[in-house]
């Protein structure tokens, strides 16, 4: 920040332009206002009963006494100008006295629900707990990463995805698991082949009622249940040749391994890879 040295021998040299030095660098320790917003209250101004308290409030970067009144929509800057006699004799608008309040003006258009109070906790204590909250991503290590609903060519720039959980679904930890117990551990599948002992246990019955002959015509019943149950179902009838008693019925080719997969949609996941 600029500054003045007065210590200096001589006699100071108090003038205009010193005295216009000393008013900018006023304006300057004002813009430190910006940290809260573009509109916010520095202290004051408390609402009750319809009504604001005196207090002071920063709008795009000047501070201003706020002069309590009741409770309005809009909040205007009132400017009165006053006169001073300078040593010429002459009277010249050399004051200006700015405050804010509630009002409408026709031109600005600053609405109080805009304006933003610092909790007691201190702006940095609130971002110390957001560096906290923002650590997964932020740290050395890293770690974090987050799910993406859009597409590839949306990711943000800063981040990109995390190619080794492309196709896979995260799973909480269970210690006592063997399959669920390392971070970072893999498996499943999208379809299984089921295997015998797999299958439901179900067993087939065959009739067959025809002529008798070398190639007799038949009508085939076939009914199934599983096993214990009491009941069969009946499944379909069947008419043909055969010159065998023996009647083989298949009750699946097993040769097609079925879908395991549960209703999906696909995302990515992303991580930050900017940490500057």
């Amino acid at each position: 920040m600029n500054e003045l040295d007065f210590t200096q021998p001589g006699g100071f040299p108090l003038d205009q332009d010193v005295l216009a030095f000393l008013q900018a660098q006023s304006k300057l320790a004002g813009q430190t206002s910006a940290f809260g917003g573009s509109l916010s209250i520095i202290s004051g101004c408390v609402e009750a009963g319809g009504n604001v308290t005196d207090g002071f409030i920063a709008i795009n970067g000047e501070i201003l006494p706020f002069v309590g009144t009741a409770v309005d929509l809009k909040v205007v800057i009132v400017e009165t100008v006053n006169n001073l006699t300078y040593e010429d004799g002459v009277d010249r608008a050399a004051e200006k006295i700015r405050y804010a309040t509630f009002g409408d003006d026709g031109v600005t258009n600053y609405l109080w629900a805009n304006f933003k109070r610092n909790t007691s906790e201190g702006i940095l204590a609130r971002l110390e707990r957001l560096e906290r909250v923002a650590a997964p991503f932020l740290s050395a290590d890293g770690g974090g990463m987050v799910l993406f609903n859009k597409a590839a060519m949306y990711i943000p720039a800063g981040w990109q995805e995390v190619v080794d959980w492309r196709g896979r679904i995260p799973v909480g930890l269970n210690v006592d698991d063997i399959d669920f117990n390392t971070i970072g551990k893999t498996g499943g599948a999208k379809t299984h082949k089921l295997t015998k002992n797999e299958q439901g246990a179900f067993e087939a019955q065959s009739t067959s009622t025809g002529a008798d002959g070398t190639a007799r015509a038949y009508t085939q019943n076939i009914r199934l249940r599983a096993k214990g149950d009491a009941s069969w179902t009946e499944l379909t009838a069947n008419t043909g040749n055969y010159t065998s008693p023996v009647k083989t019925i298949n009750l699946g080719e097993a040769q097609d391994a079925h879908s395991i997969l549960n209703p999906y949609r696909t995302v990515y996941f992303i991580e930050l890879i900017d940490k500057s």
